[in-house]
């Protein structure tokens, strides 16, 4: 039965986890912890900060899935098409309805949904030269340098079946799993097929910051496997009805 750990009580969890004979000190982590540790701005930053520090304490190895680089690219490539927008007078070059939609969403938040950034392009397809000069100036360099982070850094590994076969317990990744879980819980594709992966990992818990991936874990009752996440993020998963056993 997978469990919600929250960071104030890994401690405790640890001491528990070290005794077990099939223990590996590796964490899977989420996509949205690499985003944050990476984005400074980022609401989750301070407490992502903490969880890994933890873990770095305890000499935990830090891997995820080639699937998690693809989310934070695409996380970045929103950043910074939402700043063009901003520093670069682009919405009075838009017909004003899209202009309006667009104000108004950036009222409440701070990087533009898929569907105003795909409206947006459609917008440009009549002048594309105008839009693909954009990219160039203002996206091509900080996308490049993300990518070499993503590459080069060696705190976070992504690694796979085949690339490390001692992180994980088949050769294989079988993608039905995905399938299943999305079937059962609901939730998006690439969230599907982190937890899939993490499911056929070694690893005893995964690291997150996401209420739909635990609560995704919770649900997938195949899956036994924990969750590590900050104390405020463990206190919301309280308030979604799960019995008090699922919390650790």
């Amino acid at each position: 039965m997978s469990k919600i750990i929250p960071v104030n009580r890994f401690e405790i969890y640890y001491n528990n986890l070290i005794k077990k004979s099939d223990f590996i000190n590796s964490a899977f982590i989420d996509s949205n912890i690499v985003i944050s540790a990476y984005d400074e701005d980022h609401s989750f930053n301070p407490s992502t900060m903490v969880l890994l520090d933890l873990l770095t304490d305890k000499d935990f190895n830090l891997y995820t899935s080639v699937i998690v680089r693809s989310e934070v690219l695409n996380y970045f490539r929103k950043q910074y098409i939402s700043k063009i927008i901003l520093e670069h007078d682009i919405l009075n070059k838009v017909r004003p309805v899209l202009k309006d939609k667009i104000e108004n969403y950036m009222k409440q938040h701070d990087i533009l949904s898929e569907k105003l950034i795909k409206d947006l392009m459609s917008d440009f397809k009549i002048k594309y030269t105008v839009w693909k000069e954009l990219c160039k100036s203002c996206i091509n360099d900080p996308i490049n340098k993300i990518y070499d982070l993503l590459i080069s850094n060696k705190d976070f590994t992504y690694k796979s079946p085949q690339d490390d076969p001692d992180l994980f317990t088949v050769e294989r990744i079988p993608w039905d799993g995905a399938k299943d879980i999305i079937a059962t819980t609901g939730i998006g594709s690439a969230d599907a097929m982190i937890i899939n992966i993490f499911n056929y990992s070694k690893s005893p818990f995964i690291v997150t910051n996401d209420l739909d991936i635990a609560y995704a874990i919770l649900c997938a009752h195949k899956i036994n496997k924990d969750v590590l996440t900050s104390e405020d993020q463990y206190k919301k998963l309280k308030k979604y009805g799960f019995p008090d056993y699922y919390f650790f």
